[in-house]
């Protein structure tokens, strides 16, 4: 089993972002343009809109929204792929990219991007789906504060991929992975 958070004990910074009644909800196509605007205004990367279709019909449950009441204050967005020979030994079956993470300046620091990343590897582990073989994600090589929160959730540097990034300095991103382990009892994170 893999060491992850046990989030029922919530430390101060999770309980200030729990006092401001945070809810967690599965992406909906009709908040799907809130989303481009969230990663649009915190992301220095813009995805494609075949990225934002990918969200809602590969992966819509894995693909979390945080509002506090009706402002969209967080996100991740992700997508289910296919895995390709190139990423290691071979292997058939899927992977659950992870594109964007963001919380807006003002709610950083509150537990919402711990909890917004555990609810969408919860939901992705609760699919029961043995050929989606892990979730992986690229961190800018200079944003080490990033890889240590991955870190915490089990996420593992694989390798560094050289000019990754097209429109930002340092270009060269991070790859990190965290594999699924199946049959899952029960999901390995609480949300």
């Amino acid at each position: 089993s893999l060491p992850f958070p046990n989030l029922g004990s919530l430390t101060s910074r999770e309980m200030d972002a729990a006092d401001l009644d945070v809810s967690l909800e599965p992406l909906h196509y009709k908040r799907l343009e809130q989303l481009r605007i969230l990663n649009a205004a915190v992301l220095p990367v813009r995805f494609p809109n075949s990225f934002y279709d990918d969200c809602v019909k590969s992966s819509s449950d894995s693909t979390v929204l945080a509002h506090l009441d009706d402002l969209l204050v967080g996100a991740v967005a992700t997508r289910v792929e296919k895995a390709s020979k190139s990423e290691g030994e071979g292997e058939q079956g899927a992977r659950l990219y992870i594109g964007s993470v963001c919380v807006l300046a003002p709610y950083r620091n509150r537990g919402i991007g711990g909890k917004l990343i555990a609810k969408c590897l919860a939901a992705a582990e609760a699919w029961g789906d043995e050929n989606i073989k892990d979730a992986y994600l690229h961190v800018q090589t200079s944003n080490e504060e990033a890889a240590k929160f991955y870190e915490k959730y089990g996420f593992v540097k694989q390798r560094v991929i050289e000019n990754y990034y097209k429109r930002i300095d340092p270009p060269h991103a991070v790859l990190m992975v965290r594999p699924f382990v199946y049959p899952p009892s029960t999901p390995s994170i609480q949300v």
